[in-house]
């Protein structure tokens, strides 16, 4: 994550390796723990999130728009845990 939005209808900037994105998070629960400051962010923060990402074709090319459908988790940055990938 590199830029979280405090405001309604803001989209957050994310990063993924080399490139960043945005994403609308619809992840209420989340969002309401962000709006109580249950949730404090920092440098190097991920989310462990399921994303959904769409896929456009328009005149100029392809376009994709993310949305975080639920966090199922918030990461600080600094940490050396290892993401478990979910495989068998």
């Amino acid at each position: 994550m590199i830029a979280p939005a405090f405001r309604d209808n803001y989209k957050w900037r994310f990063s993924q390796g080399a490139g960043t994105f945005f994403a609308d998070i619809k992840d209420e629960v989340f969002l309401a723990d962000v709006a109580r400051h249950r949730e404090e962010f920092g440098s190097g923060d991920a989310l462990r999130a399921e994303v959904e990402v769409r896929t456009t074709r328009e005149p100029e090319g392809l376009t994709f728009s993310h949305t975080i459908l639920r966090v199922m988790e918030h990461i600080r940055g600094g940490t050396s845990r290892q993401i478990p990938l979910g495989l068998p």
